[in-house]
This record gives C-alpha cells, structure tokens and sequence, in this order.
C-alpha cells in the first residue's frame, strides 16, 4: 500500500486520550471522573463513549456504527452472533466496515472474537480555520524553488468553489487522468461549496495570487501550482461522520493524492485505535 503524506492535518481528530493517574497520586485524595472516549478501557470490545450511550438505550433502538477487526473483517460471525444488519460502508484501508445496527446487536458483535471495537459513527467537525503568516513559504521557494507544480493534493472538507478568484484557474492544469472530485454528502457530480470552509483550506494551500480584489496577490496560497483533488466529506454545517471521513481518505489514497489536508476533529478524546485515526 502506498503510504500518503497526511500534511495540513489538523486532526485526526484532535484525539488525544486521557491521561492516566500519576503514580504520586494519593490513594485517598477523590480522583476526577474521566469523560468517556474512543477507547476501550475494560477491553469488552465497545468503545467507552458507545458503552455510555447503550445503557441509556433501549435494546431495539437503532444506532450507526463502526465495526474494526483484528484481521479481515467477518462480517458472516458477526451476523450469526447479532441477526442481520444493514451494512453501510465496507473499507480498504481498515479492517472494518460501517453499519447500522440497534443497541443490543452492537452490544453481541463487540463479543464476537476477531473483533477489536465497536465505536458509534461518530460526528466530526470543522476546524482550525485560521493561518499564521510565519511558515517561512517564501525562504522555501526561494532555496528549493518549488511552487507545488505537478503535485496533486487531496483536501477533505466542506467541498470546493471553483468560481472563487484563487482558485478559477484550477481546472485549467489537471490531469485527465485523475479523478479531482468527490462528494461523500450528498453525491453530486460537480463540485460545490455550501459552507466556504473548504475553499478557505484549498486557497490557503493553492490560491494562485491572482484575482480582481486589491489583496488578491496578498491571499495567494503557499504553493500555487498545486493541483487539488477535492472530497466534500462534510456537509453545510461543516459536520460529518468518522464513516464518511474515512471513505474519503480511502478515495484520496486510490486516486493517487500526494497528500491530504484534513482541517477537522472531533469532542471526544482518544487511544488512536479508532477505525479514523487508524486509517
């Protein structure tokens, strides 16, 4: 498998696990209650946070998941251990697949062995959505003279307009071969770009410096002759799901991309054994 440069990520998720009790803890000072996350502390093969989400439910109450393995997925045992199910997504990179399923089903697959976790499909949100000047972009051209030409740079986002002033020359310079659009929201064939989110990273990444505003030249992307793959991976409110985050990685990867920017994250902290931070 080709490994992928993962560069402007500002992710995968923010995930961080909670830090453990220091050994010079006090055995009888009161220890604070540590909020549940993409983890598996008792090892029952279900995610914290979705273990504190099915004792609020009711066993037939439908929920989306997503299903890791150890090995190559089975989805075979896991039906015979929980009743048919609807599966969503299968993935490539992962071992995994996404589907819906209701409370007591995700409760049996997480007992099923060869699993290693059922988590919820979780949300993931925008963010980050600000740039610092001080990258040194311009001592970089000027002592590697690289512009980004030829490079094909996948950005994971709110979608892309290409009627924007940086970027209304980018359909002028791709690759006929390559495939610069993908929408894992709402399917549509063209790109678009209903939050502003996305074309705000892929400017910051590749704007060309040139447009009819005054400070268009100001606004130009740190290397303009980069080529972006775009897939909307996010919706209107600049949200999506751990399923669709990873069908685009998975896309970015078989198209090609030479790296991807991934400017979201999520609430919840985690062990980096999540089916997202994994792939």
């Amino acid at each position: 498998m080709n490994r992928v440069l993962i560069a402007f990520v500002m992710v995968v998720a923010m995930l961080a696990a909670p830090a453990a009790a220091s050994p010079l803890d006090h055995a009888g000072d009161a220890q604070p209650s540590v909020a549940p996350g993409l983890i598996d502390r008792d090892g029952d093969g279900i995610s914290d946070d979705l273990a504190a989400k099915l004792s609020e439910l009711p066993p037939q109450e439908r929920i989306d998941v997503v299903v890791t393995w150890v090995g190559p997925s089975n989805v075979a045992a896991a039906r015979r251990a929980a009743g048919s199910f609807t599966i969503r997504r299968h993935f490539s990179l992962i071992d995994g697949f996404a589907a819906t399923m209701t409370a007591a089903q995700a409760r049996a697959i997480g007992r099923v062995p060869g699993v290693f976790r059922v988590e919820e499909d979780f949300d993931v949100i925008i963010n980050i959505d600000d740039a610092a000047r001080e990258y040194g972009i311009d001592a970089a051209r000027a002592e590697f003279a690289v512009s980004g030409a030829g490079v094909n740079f996948c950005v994971l986002d709110t979608g892309i307009d290409l009627g924007h002033e940086q970027l209304d020359a980018q359909s002028l310079f791709r690759d006929p071969g390559v495939d610069y659009w993908e929408d894992f929201i709402s399917g549509q064939p063209s790109e678009y770009d209903d939050h502003g989110h996305g074309t705000h990273v892929a400017s910051i990444l590749a704007g060309d410096g040139e447009g009819v505003s005054a400070d268009a030249v100001t606004h130009g992307g740190v290397a303009p002759g980069t080529r972006i793959m775009a897939g909307k991976v996010l919706n209107a409110s600049g949200s999506g799901t751990e399923s669709q985050i990873i069908a685009g990685i998975e896309w970015c990867v078989s198209s090609g991309a030479d790296g991807i920017s991934m400017s979201l994250g999520t609430s919840a902290g985690s062990d980096g054994n999540d089916g997202l931070s994994q792939a």
